[in-house]
């Protein structure tokens, strides 16, 4: 089966479903705690933001999973998330 070029634009099955299971732009904006879907579904994944003013301005959040705690820098995720 020949995979179809996708254009600047168009959606994929993927995109279609976080778009129809997300919570508006302001409950977005407003929830401080996320669970994130974990595909090996073995391990409960949460990311918490906004946990004092110096760890906002530094762009500093909290990512939970099962009980191991990490407090990780969204600038340096962000930056090497470009390669994947």
């Amino acid at each position: 089966m020949r995979k179809s070029k996708l254009e600047k634009g168009d959606l994929t099955l993927k995109d279609m479903s976080v778009t129809s299971e997300n919570d508006s732009t302001k409950q977005q904006h407003d929830n401080t705690r996320y669970q994130l879907r974990d595909y090996s579904l073995k391990h409960h994944v949460v990311m918490e933001r906004s946990l004092n003013d110096d760890a906002d301005k530094d762009l500093i959040f909290r990512l939970i999973v099962d009980d191991y705690e990490v407090l990780l820098d969204a600038e340096q995720l962000m930056r090497h998330l470009r390669w994947v």
